[in-house]
């Protein structure tokens, strides 16, 4: 998720979580016989938009606004969901004499199944995509609960060492997440 994508979905969420809070507030002023809820309830109920409805223009106002919406939300899911993969990257060692280019997703594939091997690990996982417009290649272990983490923790240290072998001079982010199995109950 980018930065800017990740500001607005911070500030539409803040935002609907300021019209919620104001809208709860506002029911439990009005159980309560507030003063100033009753009278904003009462400017509410005198403000002409209840006659709205029946204005030739009022359903043509709600489709505009329901076409709006539709299409902001469109976007809004479309922006979120996109995967921003990428596969092959360009090496730096590339010249006007020929270009090398890795696809580094054959690469993480390589890695995840090298740390499959271990006793400590149940399965790995990775991902190949662009993150905070960074190329990252994100591995994800599963483990059991009891495991050696010491012993884990070298593992994985020395298939980021095998993985930065392998890419060389490609400019790749790696992240790995370890995730630990419940315990189970007896």
């Amino acid at each position: 998720m980018s930065r800017s994508l990740a500001a607005i979905d911070r500030i539409i969420i803040f935002l609907v979580g300021l019209i919620l809070i104001a809208g709860g507030v506002w029911a439990v002023a009005l159980y309560f016989d507030e003063a100033h809820a009753q009278w904003l309830a009462d400017r509410v109920v005198e403000v002409p938009w209840s006659e709205a409805t029946a204005q030739s223009w009022y359903p043509w106002a709600v489709g505009a606004g329901m076409v709006i919406a539709a299409l902001a939300g469109i976007a809004l899911i479309v922006a979120n969901l996109s995967p921003r993969r990428f596969s092959r990257m360009r090496s730096e060692v590339s010249s006007d004499k020929g270009t090398i280019e890795l696809s580094v997703a054959p690469i993480a594939h390589a890695a995840a199944e090298y740390m499959e091997r271990s006793p400590r690990v149940e399965k790995v996982a990775q991902k190949v995509a662009m993150d905070r417009q960074r190329p990252t290649v994100t591995f994800t272990i599963d483990a059991l609960p009891n495991v050696d983490i010491d012993g884990l923790r070298a593992e994985v240290e020395e298939t980021e060492r095998l993985f930065r072998v392998a890419v060389k001079d490609l400019d790749v982010d790696s992240t790995f997440l370890i995730h630990l199995a419940a315990v189970q109950s007896r």
